[in-house]
């Protein structure tokens, strides 16, 4: 894999999220240490404390090449897609453990990407040395306020630099597919002061006003940011975009947010629940089938014929399927709490990566 990361480099540069400005300032070596990085922590077990000072090395080579906190982030992100969808293609296509190993992969990826973007924002912000020449405002910025350290936890956590002024909105969408290039440049037309970190066909922006959406988006999710946490909103964005993903429609987290809250779990406790309620039509790949049969019957209300004709199945081949859910999950789909579970369980199964139930139609 070393031996392509040059080529790779080049995949980062043409990525969208690199699409605007700013990444003419980016330079092919630096992206190529960044992967060489991204590698390392990819493929080995490096302990947290590690990944920090490797990539606390990293922003310090980052504003040395000139690049400014919010590019350092976003060039991250690129990284991590190009380097993980390259991961993950070295498996054969039809291998049984291609699923579970880009689900790992998937995972350590978010993990390491939170270290990383922590540890260079801090890293800009407070920096032991010089980290190059300033660079230059448009107009002058109010000094920060001294904030305390992280670890007490009385401060929000943030993913802009500090320097600049706090974005008011987030929002989120996901699985953009083909239209990912399109829908960020119009989306970046109609908002050019948005920052936007792109990760495969996840989008996520902060804007100062509330931002203009384009049709290319399709669902979204869409968070009012408080306090100034950053962080926090991004991850409710995100739930919120898998929410509307699921339903079809468009999601203001003020109209979600007991759902938000449930769905907001530690990947164990996910992967405990999503077991426990869908059993092996979640664990078995044999059986991954009926989960899209189970999403597209509650989509249409427990309408048998609806959802038959949906999937172009005849209605008979559904009746079974079915019944072969309730025996292999457990679960009795006319009992309205055993349904609730399920389609939680659904929703989630999609935070983890799997290509589960359709959208619900129009």
């Amino acid at each position: 894999m070393r031996d392509r990361l040059a080529a790779l480099a080049g995949e980062v540069l043409r990525d969208p999220s690199m699409a605007h400005g700013a990444a003419r300032s980016w330079r092919g070596d630096v992206v190529g240490d960044d992967l060489d990085l991204w590698l390392t922590a990819l493929t080995d077990t490096a302990p947290t404390p590690a990944l920090e000072e490797l990539f606390r090395a990293r922003a310090s080579a980052h504003a040395a090449a000139g690049l400014r906190c919010e590019e350092a982030l976003v060039q991250q992100q690129a990284c991590v897609t190009v380097l993980v969808r390259a991961l993950a293609n070295e498996t054969p296509a039809h291998s049984p453990e291609r699923t579970h190993f880009a689900y790992v992969l998937r995972e350590r990826a978010l993990h390491t990407l939170k270290i990383a973007t922590a540890t260079i924002i801090e890293r800009y912000r407070s920096p032991a040395e010089p980290l190059g020449p300033p660079q230059p405002q448009p107009q002058p910025q109010p000094q920060p306020q001294p904030r305390p350290h992280p670890s007490s936890g009385s401060a929000p956590r943030r993913l802009v630099p500090a320097h600049q002024t706090v974005p008011q909105w987030c929002v989120a969408a996901t699985q953009l597919g083909h239209g990912t290039k399109a829908a960020l440049q119009k989306f970046r037309a109609l908002n050019p002061q948005a920052l936007v970190a792109v990760t495969g066909t996840n989008v996520t922006a902060f804007t100062q006003e509330r931002p203009k959406m384009p049709e290319l988006f399709g669902p979204y999710g869409l968070v009012l940011i408080e306090d100034g946490d950053t962080m926090r909103a991004a991850r409710r964005a995100a739930l919120a975009a898998v929410i509307a993903r699921h339903y079809g429609v468009r999601v203001d987290t003020s109209q979600a947010l007991p759902l938000i809250a449930a769905l907001d779990m530690a990947p164990d406790e996910r992967e405990t629940f999503v077991t426990s309620c869908l059993g092996p039509l979640y664990t078995n790949l044999r059986h991954r089938y009926l989960l899209e049969t189970l999403g597209t019957y509650l989509a249409h209300n427990l309408c048998v014929t609806a959802a038959a004709r949906s999937l172009y199945v005849h209605r008979h081949t559904l009746t079974y399927r079915l019944r072969s859910i309730e025996s292999l999950a457990g679960i009795d789909l006319n009992n309205p709490f055993d349904r609730m579970r399920a389609e939680l369980a659904l929703i989630l199964s999609r935070t983890s990566g799997w290509s589960v139930p359709r959208e619900r139609a129009g």
